[in-house]
């Protein structure tokens, strides 16, 4: 997985429901028929033909991330997010070209991103927590697992 800069955000119109959440994601300077959450860019990253772009809400009482894989064309092929924590994303070192590791500041827990370039279908309870609307019963890209630790 190489890290790339190829995209960046657009801020919506001011008569847009959704303008301090969302952005308009652009690829190489072009605006994508994509809206996504957040308000910054935290990743980008290159994964064969599929590209993982990671965007953060930081809020005051904490910070969100989303992570939406992207096929050639600019089309969302799989989304989720992680739960709200309080402290900021701190990546690790991955062991392998198809993952990601990484962990919240303040946080003893572990996550582990798997990212397959075949879909495969997983209706298991905690994937299915960590998507939204229409990517909750779609086959899968992105496979996350967190391993708890005590403070």
């Amino acid at each position: 997985m190489l890290p790339v800069e190829k995209f960046s955000l657009l801020e919506l119109p001011a008569s847009h429901q959704q303008r301090d959440y969302q952005r308009r994601l652009l690829m190489d300077g072009k605006a994508l028929a994509v809206l996504v959450y957040g308000d910054e860019l935290a990743a980008q990253y290159q994964f064969g033909s599929l590209c993982l772009v990671v965007t953060a809400y930081d809020y005051f009482d904490g910070v969100n991330y989303w992570f939406y894989l992207l096929n050639p064309a600019g089309k969302v092929v799989d989304m989720a997010s992680t739960p709200d924590y309080f402290g900021f994303i701190e990546w690790h070192e991955a062991q392998f070209e198809d993952e990601l590791r990484f962990g919240f500041y303040g946080s003893n827990d572990r996550w582990h991103l798997l990212i397959r370039q075949q879909p495969f279908w997983s209706f298991e309870k905690a994937q299915l927590a960590l998507r939204m609307n229409r990517f909750m019963f779609c086959k899968r890209h992105l496979t996350f697992t967190c391993t708890k630790a005590e403070p």
